[in-house]
């Protein structure tokens, strides 16, 4: 629970600044081919040159330890399997280089994130906004999906008098709050996945996400039949009205 209170409020104070600034960004579990260049007084390496690379993952595990970097001269590379790739976060490389007998070392950065994109603040910040937005939105739908009357007017002995439209109202707020619901946990996944990397609530938001859409189409089927189901009702009973008979 904690946790969610923290996502509701970065989802609305987003930090402008990051940590670490990295420049490379990959997909979340996909195979990874890392390039970097090593450079001798301003040229590349020779093809003799050694370059090994110590790959530590954002829960400070060694995901590759002094692994030699294939030499392609104008870059040195490494495979990393998608397996190992399983953290969303800050990975940190180091690669100390070797040619012609002298050495130096550099550390790099890469992020992993779902998509292989990283949110920008500005697009944060319009997701949070969003996200404020469609649950006010959906608190006052779900308010009138319970407070519009469903059922139509009737007298002391039971007879209907009149047709309560309001039923379709309520119809509507309450398929409306539905699709509002599965936009909310989509903005709250893409927020705590690709932005905030809480790998549980996203998880959380994203299984919930998929069951609501995975059930949206037979619930509007459902919601259709009984909007076709109440209107040939209503019309009955507007018929019976303009007959002189009471309806019941």
């Amino acid at each position: 629970m904690n946790k969610l209170y923290l996502l509701l409020f970065l989802m609305l104070f987003i930090p402008l600044v990051s940590a670490v600034d990295t420049e490379d960004i990959f997909k979340f579990e996909q195979e990874l081919d890392y390039k970097q260049q090593c450079f001798n007084n301003g040229t590349f390496c020779s093809p003799t040159a050694t370059c090994n690379a110590t790959i530590t993952s954002p829960n400070s595990s060694i995901l590759i330890d002094n692994k030699l970097m294939t030499n392609n001269v104008a870059y040195h590379n490494i495979t990393i399997p998608s397996n190992s790739l399983n953290v969303l976060g800050i990975y940190k490389v180091d690669i100390p280089c070797i040619d012609n007998g002298l050495t130096g070392s550099d550390t790099f950065y890469f992020k992993i994130t779902p998509s292989g994109d990283e949110i920008s603040t500005a697009q944060g910040i319009v997701y949070s906004v969003l996200f404020v937005l469609s649950v006010v939105v959906l608190m006052l739908t779900m308010y009138g999906s319970f407070s519009f009357p469903w059922r139509n007017q009737r007298n002391e002995e039971g007879e209907i008098i009149g047709v309560n439209e309001l039923k379709y109202l309520k119809l509507f707020c309450i398929a409306f709050s539905y699709v509002l619901t599965i936009l909310i946990n989509w903005m709250a996944y893409t927020l705590a996945f690709g932005y905030l990397s809480f790998d549980f609530m996203a998880n959380f938001f994203y299984t919930i996400y998929w069951i609501l859409l995975s059930l949206l189409f037979p619930f509007l089927i459902i919601m259709v039949v009984i909007v076709i189901i109440k209107f040939i009702d209503d019309r009955k009973i507007w018929d019976a009205f303009s007959r002189g008979i009471v309806a019941k």
